[in-house]
């Protein structure tokens, strides 16, 4: 094989970087073992492998490696190597990998396929789930699938090269081919029929789940009526067996009915387990349960034969009743699953069905999926806003609590955004529709909670590799248990007793369950009090987070500054300052330089042409008017410019940048001297200091300020919210934003970074964790990992809690999980446990582990 480019990224300055998948790890030694032999080879300068997503990262010394013989080398190692194209390693991969995009030597952010989600049905346990993650990652146009027990869903990010559409059907074989089936899926189609289907298949799997549950309690109330007479014919008194003819073949008729319809299912889904290689929680049922029955079915056939058995009397009573607890457990676990999803599937409620439409001169009531883009829509007080556009007429208030978890009404006018499913109070608005269907804020929220529940952490990642091996080690477990009372012992019927019970006890599906219902009810939760976590990897690093960092603007601050002085210098005019920095200004897009026309607006009805303009990247503009050259902005643009500061103009700035405000200068560049300043106050949000003091002394965190503003003008803000001075980064232009993230990082601290993720996307990025604040409506431009749906402060220190109490509880779930089955199975084994307590605690496992999940939607935050 000829020498190949590595993929990845290339510049000048940075090597390339080559992104192998590696399959076989399963522990840390593993991981050892491959970056020990890929650092082995003179041409590699650097290695880096990551558990959880596989991935390994091969740094060269020279831009250019042999792809041979890294495969070879890893397969040296014992293990598999495949390369991965630059478009098969996405930010998600890295971000996965542990590699924040983008920074100096690490894997840029590279163009993502398409994502399609799947509706599954019939999984039974966390082994299903993993063997179905398999069947859909072996596929050539899948580049990363994840499959959720705990929400029935697969996830599944296509290769660019490919299509949702052309992907569809081969999903759906893999799926089927691994023994289960697609009862639904959902692409990112932007269209409102899109919407309406996807909202029909979610509400269809809510309906499915609510039949499952009622399936299983019939099921369970069936067995246990029919078990209940064979308990007393078995386990009560002599007599009632003597007076009844033929007890024995009564037991056996009622158990193996019980059998037959309340173990069939478990039988079923155990045969097909074994028949693709692998093993659940329906293979340790049927095995328990079958070898109880058969145990009892060969005393009663030695019985009958005039040839007791000396293994002792039948247990029909316990296969039947085990099945019947399970199943039992099964329904309680349906039905706490159900309530785990609740808080996503009230989102799916929220929208409206019909709208008014204004079509040819008249007012049409149509289904909200027939709204297009750029109709006029009427909405009365009262009434649901069917979708998110703007206001063209009328005033009125809206209640967005649903969406944002504000309680206050929020005041529209002509002009202001509207957000689909939030509630139009006391006057009827005619709207402008900007966006229908998946394009609306709701359905982004929804999807991207859905995205989020489907998603792993590592620690999730670590659970699945031990259910991987869970089922084929208890079996062994219960061999060894068999073999052990009866070769050591002799005592055969205890054996096989022992043997039931530890393969009756074990619970693969408490590893399952533990970390997705924690996710689900947590990410459910937040999207009601407006906070979206994007990604379950933010959950690991909030938890981790020690230092935070906050944009001013827009975040500490309103973002809305506003002109409180005006200053001219020489032979100018106050007016004639703010008529030319307003005409220079007009056409930008700085919340200062709109600050300055919305002033001047007020009495100038018109503003000269500027031409030339240029925006000088964190300091100002330039432009020229009628011909003459000017500049504005800030005094580092005017040094760099070499523009000359008359009289009192340097001592007049700092007084009005010490009473916390921004100064700019405006100058005559052909003069090469200032002509005029202009101060702006940006108020601080009522609630930012509140939410500064919980974030370092009830968090715990380390609170920093950034700012392109001047020091004076920083300080003041900092000194209003409660910040040291020295925990304020002013006069940082947005390139510089995430050099200083990366200098904080350099200490070996965690940081988190706060903007409005757009500005701040290389900051947001470059942070450990990005926290982007948002509007509902503009949802789809965030950068964050975490995006909130109000611009207030204290929803970061809310986000940063409920993340905290997320990771607790998986937390807790796995100790529980991993503790359940470490204690109680050895326990079994030495037969301290009867094997009904066994069925029962093999079926409160589940419930329990989603019964601390669900605690939190007591969570307050």
């Amino acid at each position: 094989m000829a020498e190949q480019p590595i993929s990845g990224t290339h510049s000048e300055d940075t090597p390339d970087i080559l992104t192998l998948r590696i399959d076989g790890l399963h522990c840390a030694n593993c991981v050892r073992a491959v970056e020990r032999a890929l650092l082995a080879l003179p041409g590699v300068a650097r290695a880096e492998v990551d558990l959880p997503s596989g991935l390994a990262r091969i740094v060269p010394r020279n831009g250019r490696v042999p792809l041979e013989s890294l495969i070879a080398a890893v397969e040296q190692a014992g293990y598999a190597a495949v390369p991965l194209s630059p478009k098969e390693f996405s930010a998600h991969d890295a971000a996965e990998a542990g590699f924040a995009c983008p920074a100096p030597g690490r894997p840029a952010p590279i163009e993502a396929g398409q994502e399609i989600s799947l509706v599954i049905a019939g999984m039974d346990c966390n082994s299903c789930a993993a063997h179905i993650e398999r069947a859909l990652n072996a596929l050539p146009g899948v580049a990363r699938a994840t499959v959720n027990f705990a929400t029935e869903t697969a996830h599944a990010r296509l290769h660019p090269a490919h299509s949702a559409a052309e992907m569809l059907e081969p999903l759906r074989q893999a799926v089927a081919s691994a023994g289960y089936t697609v009862v639904g899926h959902q692409t990112a189609d932007q269209g409102a029929a899109a919407a309406d289907e996807a909202r029909t298949q979610r509400l269809e799997a809510r309906r499915r789940r609510d039949s499952e549950a009622r399936w299983w309690l019939q099921r369970a109330l069936e067995g246990i009526g029919l078990a209940l007479p064979i308990v007393a014919l078995e386990m009560g008194p002599a007599a009632w067996r003597a007076a009844l003819p033929h007890a024995g073949w009564i037991t056996f008729a009622l158990a193996t009915w019980i059998v037959a319809r309340v173990g069939l299912p478990y039988l079923r889904g155990g045969w097909r387990s074994l028949r693709r290689g692998s093993a659940n929680m329906d293979v340790l049922v049927s095995m328990g349960s079958g070898t109880a029955y058969l145990y009892s079915v060969a005393v009663l056939l030695a019985a009958a034969a005039g040839r007791p058995l000396a293994m002792g009397h039948t247990h029909f009573h316990e296969a039947a009743l085990i099945l019947s607890i399970i199943s039992l457990g099964k329904w309680l676990e349906a039905r706490a699953r159900g309530q785990a999803g609740h808080a996503l599937e009230g989102l799916l409620d929220l929208g409206a069905r019909r709208a008014r439409v204004v079509r040819d001169g008249r007012e049409v009531e149509v289904p909200v999926t027939e709204v297009r883009v750029g109709e006029t829509l009427i909405v009365r007080p009262g009434e649901k806003i069917p979708t998110d556009g703007a206001v063209l007429q009328g005033e009125s208030a809206a209640d967005e609590s649903l969406l944002t978890g504000e309680s206050a009404p929020v005041e529209k006018r002509i002009g202001d955004e509207v957000v689909g499913a939030t509630i139009n109070l006391n006057g009827m608005l005619r709207i402008r529709a900007s966006r229908v269907g998946e394009a609306t804020a709701l359905a982004g929220i929804i999807r991207l909670v859905e995205q989020a529940q489907a998603g792993k952490t590592r620690i999730q990642r670590l659970a699945d590799q031990v259910s991987a091996v869970f089922v084929p080690l208890v079996v062994l477990v219960a061999i060894a248990t068999l073999l052990g009372w009866g070769l050591l012992g002799g005592a055969w019927t205890d054996g096989i007793l022992r043997a039931v019970a530890v393969l009756i006890i074990a619970c693969p599906c408490a590893l399952g369950l533990a970390t997705p219902t924690a996710i689900l009810v947590g990410t459910g939760q937040g999207a009601r009090h407006g906070i979206l976590i994007r990604e379950p990897q933010a959950l690991e690093r909030a938890r981790a987070i020690q230092v935070i960092v906050l944009d001013k603007t827009g975040t500490v601050t309103e973002g809305r500054p506003e002109v409180t002085d005006i200053v001219a210098l020489g032979a100018a005019t106050p007016e004639a300052v703010l008529a030319t920095a307003a005409a220079i200004e007009q056409y930008s897009e700085h919340p200062l330089g709109q600050a300055v026309t919305r002033r001047a607006r007020v009495s100038l009805a018109e503003l000269p042409e500027p031409t030339d303009f240029k925006a000088v990247s964190g300091a100002g503009v330039e432009a020229k008017l009628e011909g003459r050259r000017w500049l504005i902005g800030s005094s580092r643009l005017m040094a760099e410019e070499r523009i000359d500061w008359p009289g009192e103009a340097p001592s007049t700035a700092e007084r009005l940048e010490a009473q916390g405000k921004t100064v700019i200068a405006l100058a005559d560049a052909q003069a090469r001297q200032v002509v005029g300043l202009i101060a702006l106050a940006d108020r601080v949000k009522p609630t930012s200091r509140e939410a500064i003091d919980r974030l370092r002394h009830t968090e715990g965190l380390d609170v920093w300020m950034i700012t392109g503003d001047n020091e004076a003008t920083a300080r003041a803000v900092g000194r209003q919210v409660g910040l040291p001075d020295d925990r304020i980064l002013a006069g940082v232009r947005p390139d510089g934003k995430a050099e200083q993230i990366r200098r904080l990082r350099s200490g070996g601290r965690e940081v988190a970074m706060v903007g409005d993720g757009i500005n701040d996307a290389p900051a947001l990025a470059e942070s450990d964790l990005g926290i982007a604040m948002s509007s509902g409506a503009d949802l789809a431009k965030e950068a964050g990992t975490i995006t909130l749906m109000r611009s207030d402060l204290r929803d970061v220190a809310k986000a940063i809690a409920l993340s905290r109490a997320m990771m607790r509880k998986i937390r807790q779930n796995l100790f529980w999980a991993f503790c359940y089955n470490v204690v109680l199975i050895p326990v079994a084994a030495l037969g301290y446990v009867p094997l009904l307590a066994a069925a029962a605690a093999m079926a409160l496992s589940d419930v329990c582990v989603i019964a601390n999940a669900l605690l939190l939607k007591r969570l307050r935050l």
